[in-house]
């Protein structure tokens, strides 16, 4: 993977703005507050009983003085319009409001609107961090593969083409994550599509905002660095836009720098608090928006995503304007419309999108680590399970209760249940991570010893059919494994790197396998099967959740217990759709037998429970199984054969232990 140029030293100030200083400064108003008499008892009561009965689906607060306003926008549209959003922008939330509902926006970006298209918005990435007069070295971002700590440093012009100068209301630049799910019925003409945005990164220099803040640690608020004067000497270009209008024939910059994240938030993962689904995920998958910039609506991604499903990254620069600056129809084509008190609508004039793409780099956690997060999501599964089973078990009881002619007084809640609620065991999991013995302490003898990995088995029985169709057992054969994490390094596309020899260098395993024959008859000595072929294979699981998160964190237990399994129709049992899919399937369909015939007051189930159920039991999964070519076989002598050629080991005790061990490399990505 090529890297990025490092920089010895950060020039863009790394402090944040404390969310007061945020909400007072970059989203306040450029007017001061007018204050006058205060209002009576009376007058506040009656604003207040106003204020109640006016309900807006939006988080800012419509103010009081807009109120006849709001009556008279909401009356101009009829019910035949859709539903509406109010923005006040008296307020300072009402730029929340916009960027919450940024999905209903009608946007132009695409169209062909004089004013709109006249307005040229393009993205450049840069190796550092851009200043005004210096010559910057731009890169490719599509030639590069980032991780979390990379830095992504550019700039964006824009360009007003028209006669006549644009208002705009927000003009803001942000590194964002989304998740999005293309459904089955879409097409150009009617898009359905969901996205969901896991990452929001906002640059506040780069984005338009009342006020002009410092964004290297060289420049000072004295009157060299003034709006009227922050010119670019090499392009011409202004660095600053004075008001919310971009003047004709002027060319803008705007700089910006964003640092990949390590992590995402923990607010992405509220209901359950697991650290796993707080890691920063890699890019998969296209996105619609992608294939449309590629040309190319069936393009597909050569990784494991579903062909419907994509997390994708990217730097984002947008405007919002208002549709009666510009123009446009006033065709209702969503479902929600967004509208100021005078019932202006809000719409999206330009947009530009360039995407990255980023990779996952995990921490190596130590043997310790591994054993108590393994433990903790077994813990926390079976928790889960238990509080499945112990409702329907107490709603059969209710049942048996209404059957045999008692009433139910008043609905029992468990003890065990009131006492193992979701937030209490994911506490206990922050403490069962923070209380984890170190290697280093345990080889000094300090501590308590951690149980070493156990073996994974498996035991078949070998029978052997006759020409006249009589069956004869052989006897039992065993292997065994030890239960082990093994890691397997990144390999970048061709694309990236061209490196073919260490890729094959950086993907080399070691797995031992004992091998054990037990025959059925002690005098059947030497008599020991031949072992013709040997394929190893690496699987790779891939999962989609649906409508709810999911509430554990998967391991390889939950994937594979490698254990001798029966066939189902033809299909091995030992896999995640058996071992967890199957069993929530029968447990929601349990749970909603017993609401349906007891009903919601007699019968009630937590919201969150029924929702963690459901996850589970609804969860898309898939597998691909990548045949290993490159193979080889060494036995307990040092022997090595090739796994292609046919195997014949021939055991002449009545038990004899068979080490071996699989070098494995190549394989595909």
């Amino acid at each position: 993977m090529e890297q990025k140029p490092c920089q010895k030293e950060d020039p863009v100030w790394s402090i944040l703005p404390s969310y007061d200083m945020y909400q007072n400064t970059f989203n306040g108003s450029s007017n001061p507050p007018q204050y006058g008499e205060p209002a009576s008892a009376q007058e506040s009561m009656y604003s207040s009983q106003i204020s109640s009965e006016v309900v807006t689906e939006t988080t800012a607060v419509t103010s009081y003085e807009n109120l006849a306003n709001v009556d008279a926008a909401v009356s101009i549209l009829s019910s035949s319009s859709p539903s509406l959003i109010i923005a006040d922008e008296s307020t300072t939330t009402w730029r929340e409001t916009l960027l919450d509902n940024i999905d209903n926006l009608r946007n132009y970006s695409s169209s062909d609107n004089p004013y709109t298209k006249n307005v040229e918005l393009s993205l450049h990435f840069t190796a550092d961090v851009g200043k005004g007069g210096e010559a910057p070295k731009h890169i490719d971002p599509l030639q590069f593969e980032y991780k979390q700590g990379d830095y992504l440093n550019g700039y964006i012009y824009i360009k007003n083409k028209c006669d006549v100068p644009i208002p705009f209301e927000m003009f803001y630049v942000l590194f964002e994550g989304n998740f999005t799910v293309t459904d089955k019925k879409h097409t150009a003409k009617k898009k359905q599509v969901k996205v969901k945005k896991y990452l929001e990164m906002y640059d506040f220099a780069a984005s338009w905002n009342e006020s002009r803040i410092d964004r290297l640690l060289t420049e000072t608020n004295d009157d060299q660095y003034s709006c009227p004067k922050l010119v670019d000497p090499l392009d011409g270009s202004s660095l600053c836009m004075l008001g919310r209008v971009l003047k004709p024939g002027i060319l803008y910059k705007r700089f910006f720098t964003f640092k990949i994240p390590s992590r995402l938030l923990d607010t992405e993962c509220n209901d359950h608090n697991l650290p796993s689904h707080t890691a920063l995920p890699p890019t998969l998958g296209l996105s619609e928006q992608e294939k449309e910039l590629m040309g190319n609506p069936y393009q597909k991604s050569s990784d494991f995503s579903f062909l419907d499903t994509s997390t994708s990254y990217g730097v984002m620069a947008r405007f919002i304007g208002k549709a009666s600056n510009f123009k446009v129809n006033d065709k209702f084509d969503l479902a929600t419309k967004l509208i100021d008190v005078k019932g202006d609508e809000f719409i999206i004039f330009r947009e530009r999108m360039s995407y990255i793409r980023v990779i996952q780099e995990s921490n190596m956690p130590s043997n310790s680590e591994k054993l108590v997060n393994a433990e903790t999501s077994r813990i926390l599964y079976e928790n889960l399970v238990g509080r499945i089973k112990e409702k329907i078990e107490l709603g059969n009881q209710i049942k048996q209760t209404l059957a045999a002619g008692g009433t139910v007084p008043e609905y029992p809640h468990p003890a065990s249940f009131l006492l193992q609620s979701p937030g209490d065991h994911a506490c206990e999991e922050h403490k069962a991570r923070q209380l984890y013995t170190r290697l280093d302490d345990l080889s000094k003898g300090t501590g308590p010893r951690l149980a070493k990995p156990k073996d994974y088995k498996i035991s078949m029985p070998l029978i052997k059919k006759k020409f006249l169709g009589a069956v004869k057992y052989q006897g039992m054969l065993q292997i065994s494994s030890p239960k082990t994490e093994y890691i397997l390094n990144y390999m970048s596309p061709k694309r990236f790197d061209r490196d073919t020899l260490k890729k094959k260098q950086m993907w080399k395993l070691e797995i031992p396998v004992k091998i054990r024959f037990e025959p059925a008859d002690a005098s059947n000595l030497g008599k020991v099967p031949h072992i013709t072929h040997v394929t190893p294979e690496l699987v790779v699981f891939t999962m989609k959740a649906g409508n709810h998160p999911v509430p554990i964190e998967l391991t390889h237990d939950h994937l594979f217990r490698n254990q001798s399994c029966k066939l189902v129709d033809l299909k091995l049992t030992d896999n995640f759709e058996y071992i967890v899919k199957r069993p929530m399937r029968r447990y929601a369909s349990e749970l909603y037998e017993l609401v349906k015939e007891l009903g919601c007051d007699q019968f009630k189930v937590e919201k969150s429970l029924l929702e963690d159920v459901c996850a589970l039991a609804g969860v898309e999964e898939k597998t691909n199984n990548l045949i290993l070519r490159e193979s080889k076989l060494v036995d307990e002598k040092g022997t090595v054969e090739k796994l292609r050629e046919l195997l014949a080991h021939r055991v002449g005790e009545q038990k004899r232990r068979v080490f071996k061990r699989f070098y494995c490399g190549g394989g595909r990505q």
